[in-house]
């Protein structure tokens, strides 16, 4: 889970959209309809939107918790087939153009010392000689990249894997948070809790 979402309500964290502009929602939506073989978290986010749904709102249209929806705007989760016709169906867009994102292998969280490489999903991170910025940067693309978010999204980690990021960060490091906002993309406050967390998972 979500660290952020282990503490807060759930709430959108998706990109900044401003819903007094005369943008056309069907432009929006058709954008949805195009993207390459799968819409991505913000595309979702977007399209809701558009629209003027609350995240609490268009849940209930869909039929899930707001919590879910939240995790699918943040990249956290993916939709499976059956969810993505709910999803286009709520948004007015034609399900039969969308396809869930392809799944990849399950691959467990982990940390090879003797390789110096981590793993929080199917894509390595090499960790040797980085510091705590060439990490976190490292950590933060290859997020964004497994989640198919923008380089402007805000990077959230799962609870669980800060017990292998901890140990590989210099938790000294006075300029941590500011740290963590510049790669991760985190807000001021998300950036303190994000470090309370790592300090206490590291004691």
């Amino acid at each position: 889970m979500d660290y952020q979402l282990d503490r807060l309500a759930p709430r959108s964290r998706c990109m900044s959209i401003d819903q007094g502009t005369d943008t056309d929602v069907s432009a929006v939506l058709d954008q949805l309809e195009t993207d390459a073989a799968a819409p991505t978290p913000e595309t979702w986010c977007i399209a809701r939107r558009r629209l003027g749904w609350s995240l609490e709102f268009a849940a209930s249209e869909i039929g899930i918790s707001a919590l879910h929806l939240d995790h699918i705007e943040v990249g956290v989760r993916t939709p499976d087939n059956e969810l993505v016709e709910r999803l286009a169906e709520a948004y007015g867009v034609d399900a039969a153009r969308l396809e869930a994102r392809a799944r990849m292998e399950r691959v467990p969280p982990r940390y090879d010392p003797d390789t110096q490489t981590l793993w929080l999903g199917w894509l390595p991170i090499e960790t040797a000689g980085f510091d705590n910025d060439q990490l976190l940067t490292a950590i933060a693309n290859t997020l964004r990249t497994m989640r198919s978010l923008s380089e402007q999204h805000p990077v959230h980690i799962r609870t669980f894997d800060l017990t292998l990021i901890a140990p590989l960060l210099d938790l000294e490091d006075k300029q941590l948070s500011c740290r963590l906002m510049t790669s991760l993309g985190l807000s001021p406050a998300e950036a303190v809790t994000l470090l309370d967390q790592l300090q206490s998972t590291g004691d």
